[in-house]
């Protein structure tokens, strides 16, 4: 569960950080796609706080090179954050 999670955060990023490429798509079809990836992001952060409590929040795309000294957040703000993702989608 620990690395799938992360490897789906940041899927799921990716496809946040690039969801005005679609240009095939009608702004409907982009608003859903935005609302599924917002859920399966949150959806992950909330499966890995279940297990492991607070952890930091990755909402940004994160490249390999950078140093992860994010902060851990406590059970709560991870909560949250996760809460936020599910009402935005």
């Amino acid at each position: 569960m620990w690395p799938l999670s992360w490897y789906g955060i940041r899927k799921a990023n990716i496809g946040l950080a690039n969801i005005d490429k679609l240009v095939d798509a009608t702004q409907e079809e982009k608003d859903v796609v935005k609302g599924q990836l917002l859920f399966f992001r949150g959806f992950f952060h909330f499966q890995l706080m279940s297990f492991w409590g607070g952890l930091p929040y990755i909402d940004t795309v994160l490249s390999s090179s950078a140093k992860l000294d994010l902060p851990r957040l406590n059970y709560r703000e991870t909560a949250l954050k996760a809460a936020k993702d599910f009402e935005d989608a």
